[in-house]
């Protein structure tokens, strides 16, 4: 049976402190959702979205086109980059972190929403035994995947519980609950180093996809108070999107 999550009360009328990891492909991409969502909440009449971007890399001539950079953009850092074209001309004040989340600061984050735009199955194990380990709350992690035509997307709960006294609250699960087996995948270290090489890893268009799927669900969530399904599975080839519904049953087939 699918159930309801509705969202925490808090988010209906203060600043929903984001943490986005990774600006990428799909990163680069959910910078601008994020924006125009930020953009239409605060017309809408509410706070709006507080957002601090990680990312370590620079831009490199094969990530034109494919990510959301220009040719003038070759050498700076990405997340620098993104957030200080935002804050210079949509009227933000976000951050960003021109390195890496490691583990320390990771164990800092003191945010709303955790978003992982990342390629590395090392990071979301990281994210997630971090979480687990961390007292509960109410911390929502947005988890963004994908191949080379087909990805996904999964919100869950950061922390193990999400509530100290009330037990029975839904607790959603997240990326690493559903895909325990991250922490046997390696990390797929080999840099692209042309177009050509980009564009067969990742074909174009399946961040932009993974990326309009993590913001649509996170903006029905935030303006309309709940959600009936916590996830989507994009395949762009066949043009399907089947949606991860919240249901116990459906969450148990994962581990079968």
């Amino acid at each position: 049976m699918t159930k309801v999550f509705k969202a925490p009360v808090a988010w209906a009328d203060h600043s929903i402190k984001i943490a986005l990891i990774g600006c990428g492909g799909t990163g680069s991409s959910m910078v601008d959702e994020l924006f125009r969502m930020h953009a239409l909440l605060v017309r809408l009449g509410h706070p709006g979205l507080d957002v601090t971007a990680w990312d370590g890399d620079t831009v490199s001539e094969s990530n034109v086109g494919r990510q959301r950079f220009w040719p003038c953009d070759v050498g700076w850092n990405k997340a620098s980059l993104l957030i200080s074209r935002l804050n210079s001309f949509g009227d933000t004040n976000w951050k960003s972190m021109d390195h890496d989340l490691d583990s320390e600061a990771c164990k800092s984050l003191r945010v709303d929403l955790i978003v992982t735009c990342v390629d590395s199955a090392k990071v979301r194990v990281m994210v997630g035994d971090i979480g687990r380990a961390s007292r509960p709350g109410e911390t929502l992690w947005l988890d963004t995947g994908n191949d080379s035509n087909s990805g996904q997307v999964i919100l869950g709960h950061w922390s193990k519980s999400n509530s100290v006294d009330d037990e029975q609250t839904l607790r959603l699960p997240n990326v690493l609950d559903l895909y325990p087996s991250l922490r046997q995948q390696p990390d797929d270290t080999t840099a692209s180093c042309s177009t050509e090489q980009s564009i067969t890893r990742q074909d174009f268009g399946i961040n932009q996809r993974v990326a309009g799927e993590a913001s649509g669900l996170l903006w029905r969530l935030v303006r309309y108070g709940e959600i009936d399904r916590h996830g989507s599975f994009i395949y762009q080839r066949t043009g399907e999107v089947v949606p991860l519904s919240i249901s116990e049953k459906l969450w148990q087939s994962f581990a079968a």
